[in-house]
């Protein structure tokens, strides 16, 4: 039988969906605090704003409309037993998912794209800058491919029936795609941490830097986290059991643009106007 009327938050036995609406708002909203201060900071200190911080807008604004397309799903069932959706609901909550879900791979790679501009602008020696070049690369890739991949997953006219359709592998996909996120996850951890640890500081300095991109540990967390719910998808009843499948995607999507704002975090700004970071910034700061 089809849901009837507006949805109550209400978690029972048979409908887990506000669970995900809950957590993709709270999340929502706190994506929404830490831009805003992204740009207070960028503006406050007399900082510019740059293209990194115009890509995290993007992002951010991807998220919110990845969140709006899940919170429509859940309004239309996603969440209960399926033997509680009729037809109609079922193909709306897999079209809202399947908006959801390429918003959530643009906004995963626009903050990724924004922190490879950043790390551009960190980068001083010739060898990092290589390192950042090939690392924008990949992740411009990243996003192109799995997204024009996940648009296609199924045969048109109907490539977000993934129940009813002739689909690709998904969990292959997911699983490949996972892979490339944590890899390059893993780089953006350790690139900016070897720039910082040539410099001539000291060791606290070093580490309260460094930390702002140790966060990203969070993401690769998140990533596996997906990876180990992903069966949810293909079980006998998916919109029930899917439920934390995505709740960890929207954790990926929301945090992914949170710890993209960390660099702008006063701690860091403060190391900067300090002088800390002169040897790599000084360069780019005239421009």
């Amino acid at each position: 039988m089809a849901a009837e009327g507006p949805r109550h938050a209400v978690i029972t036995a048979d409908d887990h969906g506000a669970l995900l609406a809950m957590a993709t708002w709270f999340l929502t909203c706190t994506l929404v605090l830490c831009t805003a201060t992204r740009l207070i900071v960028r503006f406050t200190t007399r900082h510019v704003p740059g293209i990194d911080d115009a890509l995290v807008v993007v992002a951010a604004a991807l998220s919110i409309g990845s969140a709006i397309a899940i919170s429509l799903a859940v309004n239309n069932g996603l969440g209960r037993r399926l033997y509680l959706l009729g037809a109609f609901s079922l193909s709306q909550i897999q079209k809202e998912i399947y908006a959801a879900t390429i918003l959530y791979i643009l906004a995963v790679g626009m903050s990724k794209i924004s922190m490879s501009w950043f790390l551009a602008r960190l980068a001083g020696e010739a060898v990092h800058k290589v390192a950042v070049v090939i690392l924008s690369s990949v992740v411009v890739a990243w996003t192109i491919a799995v997204t024009f991949g996940f648009a296609f997953q199924c045969k048109l006219p109907r490539p977000w029936d993934v129940h009813g359709g002739k689909c690709i592998s998904i969990m292959a996909f997911w699983i490949g795609a996972a892979i490339i996120d944590i890899a390059t996850d893993i780089v953006m951890i350790a690139l900016p941490i070897h720039i910082v640890w040539n410099l001539q500081l000291g060791f606290r300095e070093k580490a309260t830097v460094c930390f702002i991109f140790v966060i990203r540990l969070i993401l690769i967390i998140v990533s596996i986290l997906r990876l180990v719910y992903l069966p949810g998808l293909f079980t006998s009843d998916p919109t029930f059991d899917s439920i934390p499948y995505g709740i960890a995607t929207q954790c990926h999507s929301t945090l992914s643009v949170i710890i993209a704002c960390t660099p702008a975090l006063k701690p860091f700004i403060d190391n900067v106007k300090s002088g800390m970071l002169d040897m790599s910034l000084a360069p780019h700061a005239t421009g």
